[in-house]
């Protein structure tokens, strides 16, 4: 088809490029013709047919994210917010809980803090009515921590036990963080101690087990450093050399000269 006038009908064409951008990772040029094509000409393709292009769009970003290429960060925003205005990412009207979580944890990397409250608040009752408040308080817990507010973000986190492993074992990790930088020892260790039970009972397996069980002995070993200098840069490496370690950014964080967040812990 390449020169080919079919290329001139936006469907022909945007399911041309969406190939080329699926069957190649580094299929920039045709990625970037898809996203263009389908927010151009959304309203005048099926609704199905919009869904379809979106997530090949949204797939290539996924893939070049998971590559370290950070600039997609701000491609696949731009896909959500344009999708969600299309009607693109809901499914019968719904909005998997899923999505949900992973556009506002795109949203919030980026700092668009007002944008994600907003889209928590007004995507909420597209969500799932099982997991409708469950993934809304998640989220904005995510949202008050990222944003300073400990206190808030407790209330939310403490609200509600969560019926997805992975999402219980993350809210727990919140909790952690915040102990720690709130210098709540004992509340921390119970947290710590809790995640450990929480692994066993559920029988998390493989790469997530592996990662909860790092972050639970490298926080303990945060705790215990006491300030020391020579234990801190025995620590660094520690977590630096991690094979598997979602919260190492926050960990070194910690480590740093100047101490612990200096966030809003009113």
């Amino acid at each position: 088809l390449d020169g080919h006038r079919y290329l001139e009908i936006p469907i022909i064409a945007a399911y041309y490029h969406g190939y080329f951008a699926q069957s190649d990772p580094d299929a920039d040029s045709h990625f970037r013709r898809l996203k263009m094509l389908v927010q151009e000409h959304a309203a005048a393709f099926s609704l199905a047919e919009t869904h379809d292009l979106y997530l090949m769009a949204i797939n290539f970003c996924i893939r070049r994210i998971n590559r370290a290429d950070e600039q997609y960060f701000r491609e696949i925003f731009d896909l959500y917010r344009s999708g969600l205005q299309h009607g693109a990412l809901l499914e019968d009207g719904i909005l998997s809980r899923w999505t949900y979580n992973n556009i506002a944890l795109t949203a919030m990397r980026l700092r668009e803090f007002d944008w994600t409250k907003q889209f928590l608040t007004d995507f909420m009752p597209f969500l799932p009515e099982t997991h409708r408040e469950g993934a809304y308080n998640f989220n904005i817990a995510r949202y008050y921590y990222d944003t300073g507010d400990y206190r808030q973000a407790m209330q939310h986190l403490l609200r509600m036990e969560y019926d997805d492993v992975l999402q219980n074992l993350a809210a727990k990790t919140i909790l952690c963080k915040i102990y720690f930088e709130l210098d709540e020892v004992d509340a921390l260790e119970n947290q710590l101690d809790s995640i450990q039970i929480y692994l066993r009972r559920k029988k998390v397996l493989g790469y997530h087990k592996e990662n909860y069980t790092a972050i639970v002995r490298l926080m303990r070993k945060l705790l215990a450093t006491g300030g020391s200098a020579q234990a801190g840069a025995r620590l660094r490496r520690e977590i630096e050399q991690a094979p598997v370690l979602t919260e190492r950014e926050w960990m070194l964080r910690q480590l740093a000269p100047a101490g612990r967040s200096d966030k809003n812990r009113d």
